[in-house]
């Protein structure tokens, strides 16, 4: 997903160079992606930066299926029009939703800003290899809070509960999450909540079947019909996975103690840099991606 406004960032963050020669986070996740056995990338852009952005991943055709799909606010199911003055895509779950043409097969979603560490990639394709096979209409790739922070400011984040070990209970959108002092808090309307340091949360890591995209659309609709504000609301990706939950369906959890970083703003882009120098230097990754 590479349709983010970057508004708390303050540009195209999904294009910012980070690594050591010029790489942005998605040129790291996609090499660890394709280092795991991944070959068909479909790339989920606006299009008032299409060109920018295919002059700068076409490279990516030399190893793996290139295809671009577009995530505009006019890009609505049937039956709908556009919004007035709605200016920005409807969030990630219709980011999703945008791609089904380009998709039949068990796929990973990923956000464009998101550095998900090697063992992520690599458990993501066991979990598309086991689709092909069996095994539920969704998996979770989940991460610890406290490693999922930012210096700067407060993130979104979906904090998960599990149904035993491996499976999902609830999952709930947490919009303001900070680091107060010791303590991690979620800033809600009914008051703050302190969360623990290993609550496990999405990063929109998810694994999902071809099948899962009438879902997207069923939930998008309901959420057209029910919003309050269509000029601002956002439809999330977390809310597929609620809805399966609601039907009765599995949502298999996996949690991964990778490495994740992330630039939710500008401030973080020094500590990204430092970290993928690090993985350079220790030689986790060469000096130069893409030969």
């Amino acid at each position: 997903m590479a349709a983010g406004m970057g508004s708390r960032y303050g540009g195209l963050k999904q294009m910012d160079e980070m690594g050591p020669n010029g790489g942005t986070l998605l040129d790291y996740v996609l090499y660890d992606a394709i280092q795991a056995g991944f070959d068909k990338l479909v790339f989920i852009i606006r299009t008032d930066f299409a060109e920018a952005f295919r002059e700068r991943f076409n490279h990516l055709a030399n190893y793996a299926e290139i295809v671009y799909v577009f995530q505009d606010p006019s890009h609505l199911p049937e039956g709908f029009n556009p919004v007035e003055n709605r200016t920005k895509p409807w969030g990630t779950g219709h980011a999703v939703w945008t791609a089904a043409s380009a998709i039949q097969e068990p796929f990973v979603v990923i956000n464009a800003d998101d550095f998900y560490g090697r063992e992520a990639m690599e458990e993501a394709y066991r979990q598309v290899r086991a689709m092909q096979k069996d095994g539920p209409l969704a998996t979770l790739i989940a991460y610890q809070l406290e490693k999922t922070l930012s210096d700067h400011g407060t993130v979104s984040r979906g904090v998960v509960q599990l149904n035993g070990q491996d499976s999902l209970a609830s999952i709930e959108e947490n919009t303001s999450i900070e680091r107060v002092g010791a303590a991690i808090v979620s800033h809600k309307p009914e008051g703050d909540v302190q969360l623990e340091n290993d609550t496990l949360v999405s990063m929109n890591l998810m694994v999902l079947k071809p099948e899962t995209f009438q879902w997207f659309e069923d939930g998008f609709r309901s959420f057209l019909e029910k919003s309050v504000d269509l000029t601002k609301g956002e439809y999330y990706l977390p809310s597929l996975l609620g809805a399966l939950l609601a039907h009765g369906e599995t949502v298999r959890v996996r949690s991964v103690d990778a490495n994740w970083f992330g630039v939710t703003y500008s401030e973080d882009k020094e500590k990204v840099q430092e970290a993928l120098g690090r993985l350079v230097d220790e030689g986790t990754y060469p000096q130069k991606l893409w030969e």
